[in-house]
């Protein structure tokens, strides 16, 4: 038993780590040379591009988690590794499985195609073209609680790309069945500069991003974080929380 109080506060918990999404932006990496990066909310954060795209992704994504700025850090994370999968007219129960950890402490992770939005866990609808249908899974993998403190899914034209939001590859796999749906590529370092942030709702939409230096781009040409939802307060929290 509990006073009122510690209830509020056990659902709030509940919520804040099981609904809402994370919002997020992306940075390639093509024939980069110099000092190149990104301009997370106004602040300049950059690496050499001396070496192959792949390498200096990864030196990005190191300098963002290394910056002391104020505007940066505790704000936004990086990586530079992850999954590509690619949907081609895909139907109804094709799946996609995402296995976090090995062993007997690894956690495995459904989600089916439906006609329509159910919006049940681990379900998407696949009622648009490859485009609609890729951003239908990434949205489903960003609100599946405890996953999406793992990973983070991005679409852009009928491409998922699915991120090791710690950089660690070794202990994620993905994969798919059913027709329409092509893993591309499993996790592995790449030429994509991810970046996060920690906090779940739409107060993560607020950060700006922008390129930095010659060879780089901004995926979807966003100019801020695109994706958080959720981040509600209050009465309205706990009745989530329960789900009603």
């Amino acid at each position: 038993r509990g006073t009122q109080g510690s209830v509020d506060a056990i659902h709030g918990n509940f919520n804040q780590a099981t609904v809402g999404s994370k919002a997020g932006a992306t940075l390639i990496v093509s024939g980069g040379t110099g000092t190149i990066g990104g301009i997370i909310n106004g602040v300049t954060v950059t690496g050499s591009g001396a070496g192959s795209d792949t390498q200096d992704a990864a030196v990005i994504a190191a300098a963002i988690n290394a910056s002391s700025n104020a505007l940066v850090v505790g704000f936004v994370r990086a990586c530079s590794s992850y999954a590509t999968l690619t949907l081609s007219t895909m139907l109804v129960d094709g799946k996609v499985r995402i296995r976090i950890g090995s062993g007997a402490v690894a956690s495995e992770y459904t989600f089916t195609a439906t006609a329509a939005a159910t919006g049940k866990l681990g379900e998407f609808s696949i009622s648009g073209n490859d485009t609609a249908d890729a951003l239908a899974l990434c949205t489903a993998i960003n609100e599946y609680p405890v996953l999406n403190q793992a990973v983070r899914a991005e679409s852009v034209a009928g491409v998922a790309y699915v991120y090791a939001m710690d950089d660690v590859t070794t202990n994620k796999e993905v994969s798919v069945s059913g027709s329409g749906i092509t893993r591309t590529a499993g996790f592995a370092a790449g030429t994509r500069v991810h970046i996060e942030c920690p906090i779940p709702g739409a107060i993560g939409n607020a950060i700006s991003i922008a390129l930095s230096g010659t060879g780089i781009t901004v995926a979807n040409t966003n100019t801020r974080f695109v994706g958080g939802t959720g981040g509600l307060t209050g009465t309205t929290k706990r009745a989530n929380a329960l789900g009603v």
